[in-house]
């Protein structure tokens, strides 16, 4: 970004990780998450994949729950977007930094990969779709 004589460069956000006793530890969070009884299992779901571990689930208004989560930084990001999604945006969350903990040895990052396709392309979509596991696919005119 140029403006006034100034350039800048804006990176994907990356986790502070620090060394403690010899062993690479990152920060966990605790997120408190309000979220309309209907769609209580999805945000459990997006979790989950994430790797937070639920801490707390309770009523919280009439219609709504609150969900306490013990979740890593890494897996906080792009979170938001995969919550407002899946709640159709009546999602609230909070994140509070509670302490740094051992590494997690897994891929945290979360393919949201699309293939959309037509009915005579099928088997090619079929084999793109194929190297990506995460991929979905969606053909017009099936469920």
């Amino acid at each position: 970004m140029r403006r006034e004589g100034f350039e800048f460069e804006i990176g994907p956000p990356k986790v502070i990780t620090k060394e403690i006793d010899g062993k690479k530890c990152e920060p966990f969070e605790e997120a408190i998450v309000e979220v309309p009884d209907t769609s209580i299992g999805s945000v459990v779901e997006i979790f989950a994949q994430r790797k937070g571990e639920m801490i707390d689930l309770a009523p919280f208004v009439e219609g709504s729950s609150r969900a306490k989560f013990r979740i890593a930084t890494r897996g906080l990001l792009g979170l938001r977007n995969a919550l407002l999604t899946a709640t159709r945006g009546m999602a609230i969350m909070v994140n509070i930094i509670m302490s740094c903990s051992i590494w997690i040895f897994v891929d945290l990052n979360v393919s949201s990969t699309f293939c959309p396709a037509a009915e005579h392309h099928l088997p090619r979509v079929r084999s793109l779709c194929w190297r990506d596991q995460h991929a979905r696919q969606w053909v017009p005119g099936r469920p």
